[in-house]
């Protein structure tokens, strides 16, 4: 009897021994089973911090840094001022109209034109427009008109005949600002009414003064032999079928560019009654001599320029032209 009693106590404690055992050996599965993701996740922890660390620092890096070039820059930069619109105060002036028919021919005739402006040096609507030397070739305007035309003639001393050392104009197609050469433009309008303003800075965007419609521009030129040239820049005057021109060359003594230009074919001309008391806005700019036009024109002697008004070198502006009131 005890030994079966010490039998089934030996037994029992086997047992009890064996049970620990399977415990024990089944934990540490369960428990690595559970380390893992946390092994992992101090491993996505440390690499995020070091993540977030490395883009703290660069950023705050690439910060600083942008922000000392930054300074760096402004301080050793000027800035520039943007330009301004300034106005331009003429005088008051009338065109008279035409006495009697006016023949494009390119001589002056008595009966044709009233109205004559001599170059004064001290005259704003010469002298903002033109070069010191300008002078020298005696610029007049002749300037008329009637009900179908308005009517200009451009005289200029030129001193010497055509002949255009830098371009063999036989053989090579003509750039027009090359040429001596007159460019005008007109817009129907007071130059001082506002919306001829520039909308941002001095003077128009080349590309908004085009689109504007305000102005029609345009430039005449000829050959040494005399052979015409005309090119439009805003709108189509020279393409109008009714429009005359005529460019008489003098040689040694001057040379005259008289133009008939129909109201019509003017921006804005359908439909345009001239009539006295009416004002428009007027400039030109000739060029007194030959211009290697790929050579910067403070470099080149032969640049000069004689500008009734402004408003078409340098800048686009209608409000810089000149304002015209037709007068009976």
């Amino acid at each position: 009897m005890r030994f079966l009693t010490l039998l089934l106590t030996l037994l029992l404690v086997f047992s009890l021994v064996a049970c620990g055992g399977s415990d024990e050996s089944s934990t540490p599965a369960f428990s690595n089973a559970n380390s893992a993701p946390k092994e992992e996740s101090k491993v996505s922890s440390s690499t995020v911090e070091s993540s977030v660390v490395e883009s703290s620092v660069v950023e705050s890096s690439t910060v600083e840094s942008s922000t000392v070039e930054s300074s760096g820059d402004e301080s050793s930069e000027e800035e520039e001022e943007p330009e301004v619109f300034e106005p331009v105060e003429y005088d008051d002036y009338e065109i008279k109209k035409a006495p009697g028919a006016v023949e494009v021919d390119g001589v002056i005739s008595a009966d044709e034109y009233e109205t004559v402006f001599e170059f004064d040096a001290d005259e704003l609507i010469w002298n903002i427009g033109s070069t010191e030397t300008a002078a020298d070739y005696e610029p007049k305007l002749y300037i008329s008109w009637d009900e179908t035309y308005l009517y200009t003639a451009v005289s200029l001393g030129s001193g010497k005949p055509r002949t255009y050392e830098n371009t063999d104009y036989l053989t090579v197609r003509p750039y027009i600002f090359d040429r001596r050469h007159v460019m005008s433009a007109v817009i129907l309008g007071d130059p001082t009414d506002p919306k001829y303003i520039p909308p941002v800075g001095a003077s128009w965007e080349w590309g908004d003064a085009y689109n504007a419609g305000f102005a029609s521009e345009w430039t005449n030129t000829a050959q040494p032999n005399g052979d015409k040239i005309c090119a439009d820049h805003f709108g189509a005057v020279t393409a109008d079928p009714a429009y005359k021109y005529e460019i008489k060359l003098g040689g040694f003594d001057n040379e005259i560019y008289e133009q008939a230009i129909p109201w019509t074919a003017i921006a804005g001309g359908i439909g345009y009654e001239a009539k006295a008391g009416n004002v428009i806005g007027y400039a030109f700019s000739a060029a007194c001599e030959e211009v290697d036009i790929t050579v910067e024109q403070g470099e080149d002697e032969n640049a000069v320029y004689a500008g009734f008004g402004a408003g078409i070198n340098n800048g686009k502006n209608f409000a810089h032209y000149v304002g015209l009131t037709l007068a009976d």
